[in-house]
């Protein structure tokens, strides 16, 4: 019977961090469409805190580098966007929309390496 309880609790546990997950990541979106990219960024890495899905991850780490890019702290970006590359290539996800991001990152990646050359 503990067992089961725990079990339930560790779920319950998970659902939680995700929803918490979605919706900070939700609210950094709108908050970067509206070009408050200080406040999206506190946003995406609530959100971040909040996942252990490498997919979910990889969206939230291509979101941190674009807003990193909008504040011009380019080195930030670019660690990020790596990341998020890497995460995409373990995901092994293949839809239309995972392949616009990936696309999107790649161009992002380089423009920001584009000024250091």
């Amino acid at each position: 019977m503990v067992q089961i309880i725990s079990g339930i609790n560790r779920s319950l546990k998970e659902l939680f961090r995700a929803a918490a997950s979605g919706w900070q990541s939700g609210r950094g979106n709108k908050l970067f469409r509206q070009r408050k990219y200080t406040k999206a960024l506190d946003r995406y890495l609530c959100a971040l805190g909040n996942t252990d899905n490498k997919g979910s991850e990889a969206i939230l780490r291509q979101n941190i580098a674009a807003t990193y890019e909008q504040l011009g702290k380019y080195d930030e970006a670019l660690k990020n966007a790596r990341i998020s590359s890497d995460l995409y290539e373990q995901t092994e996800i293949d839809s239309p929309q995972i392949n616009e991001a990936k696309t999107r990152l790649i161009e992002m990646i380089r423009r920001i390496e584009r000024p250091w050359t």
